[in-house]
């Protein structure tokens, strides 16, 4: 059996077992979104000097809870921990999810 709709996936993002809250203000008026946290691997190119190795913060979560107006550039603050981070890119995945793509500010 399979994700059948937005409450079988809302489960995975729930506060209370995977998810984290982070909240996104966009408009003025802002938004508590339930998200899926993840410190993914990153390798940034270093010039001559070859790679650099490390991890960036992205969040994931339903497409249908971003916020609207939302934007690259906006700023998200990770309830968990107070940091804020500037949104690099918003990534539709395909799959009803996307990855919001973040920068400790």
């Amino acid at each position: 059996m399979g994700i059948e709709d937005a409450a079988d996936l809302a489960a995975f993002f729930d506060p209370d077992d995977f998810g984290e809250t982070l909240t996104w203000d966009p408009d003025g008026t802002a938004a508590g979104l339930a998200t899926i946290w993840i410190e993914a691997h990153a390798e940034i190119a270093a010039g001559g000097a070859g790679h650099v190795s490390g991890s960036r913060p992205i969040a994931s979560l339903p497409i249908t809870s971003l916020p609207a107006g939302g934007v690259r550039g906006d700023i998200i603050r990770r309830e968990a921990t107070g940091l804020r981070f500037r949104i690099i890119d918003i990534q539709p995945d395909g799959t009803g999810l996307a990855r919001i793509v973040l920068e400790e500010e």
